[in-house]
């Protein structure tokens, strides 16, 4: 009889490398020094994106692939 054990559900961590969870771990560490009133403000217009804000945003590595990395992943897709 077959083993009826059943495995754990795959979750996005499961599929991420290790560069890709670094960057999760930067943004995360990024978004909790927010205070939150300050997030609040910012979307309810009562204060626009502070430039210390912009500038420590965009610390953050881009997280969009280069198109010769989603070329060669559509290649190992359909091979």
């Amino acid at each position: 009889m077959a083993d009826t054990k059943k495995l754990p559900k795959p979750t996005l961590k499961t599929f991420l490398k290790l560069e890709q969870k670094k960057l999760r771990n930067e943004v995360r560490n990024f978004v909790k020094s927010i205070p939150k009133k300050m997030i609040l403000d910012m979307d309810a217009d009562k204060i626009q994106f502070l430039k210390e804000f912009l500038q420590e945003a965009g610390k953050i590595r881009d997280l969009e692939p280069d198109a010769k990395e989603v070329h060669a992943m559509d290649e190992k897709i359909f091979e």
